[in-house]
């Protein structure tokens, strides 16, 4: 069974969709802390970030690893980087501008190397602010007050509709494509399911009492592009002047996966961020067990 794999503190951890079989895969023992995981077993590929924030946001140090070994590639990224196509390349955004834009990790290569596609300047002009890779082709999505499809083989960038999103990511299929929004004036966001193709909005789900989408919140697919995780307070304040938790700290956090086809929400388990939804597919790598 396809399972979540969230972080707690200074710990990634899985279980599964329905809150069963929840373990801990790895903790780090120093004040770093660990944000935002993903695991492509297809690959034998586990990525993470890692800083020294305690809180939400999920900006940090890209760590690779490639069966088991520690890939070369690193750079302090502003969201979890995304796989770009069926191969080992993963596109992601640069916390600082100093540093530079939207680059692409390639870990086909040994060692790995990492590419600029967009510098700020450019990223400035084209008012975008993240970038999430396809799953079907070699192109990446960029978004922010703009949308664009850029190609990586022939450099084209195509206009998409999606006004106003923060954090988007594409389904499995890239017919949709999953995004937040602000509202309320910072009082809360929009979580909303777009036709990648004309921009028409096909779900949406309002969450009550979060912080800026462009920094602390991620969404995830499932492999069957039926249902979507991410993590949400499960006891919102709409009544406090910031329209936080009731309660602060990971463990009131929640992670839900919310049901495209019955609208349903559910809670999968408590004390946990930054899901993602591990796809183990057909390969030959299982799942650990409690």
């Amino acid at each position: 069974m396809p399972g979540t794999e969230s972080t707690r503190t200074n710990a990634i951890g899985m279980v599964n969709i329905d809150g069963s079989g929840k373990i801990t895969v790895a903790v780090q023992e120093d004040k770093t802390y660990l944000h935002a995981p993903r695991m492509d077993p297809d690959l034998d590929m586990v990525l993470y970030l890692t800083s020294e924030r305690p809180d939400s946001s999920i900006q940090g140090w890209l760590k690779a690893y490639q069966g088991g070994l520690l890939q070369g590639c690193s750079a302090y990224l502003a969201q979890r980087p995304s796989r770009v196509g069926r191969g080992a390349r993963y596109v992601g955004v640069h916390y600082w501008r100093d540093e530079g834009g939207i680059v692409l990790f390639d870990f086909t290569l040994i060692p790995c190397q990492r590419r600029e596609l967009f510098t700020p300047e450019e990223m400035d002009r084209l008012s975008v602010r993240q970038a999430t890779g396809f799953h079907t082709a070699e192109k990446i999505l960029l978004v922010g007050d703009r949308s664009y499809i850029y190609d990586l083989a022939t450099g084209d960038l195509q206009t998409v509709s999606l006004p106003g999103v923060e954090v988007c990511r594409l389904s499995p299929s890239d017919r949709l494509v999953a995004c937040f929004a602000q509202a309320d004036s910072y009082r809360g966001v929009w979580l909303r399911v777009f036709r990648l193709a004309d921009g028409v909005l096909e779900h949406e789900r309002y969450l009550a009492a979060q912080y800026d989408p462009g920094f602390g919140w991620d969404v995830s697919w499932s492999p069957s592009g039926d249902a979507l995780v991410y993590h949400r307070c499960v006891r919102p304040d709409t009544q406090g002047p910031y329209y936080s938790c009731e309660f602060q700290g990971a463990e009131n956090l929640g992670i839900y996966v919310w049901d495209l086809e019955t609208d349903e929400e559910r809670l999968v388990t408590t004390g946990g961020i930054m899901p993602y939804w591990i796809d183990w597919g057909s390969t030959s790598t299982e799942r650990p067990t409690p």
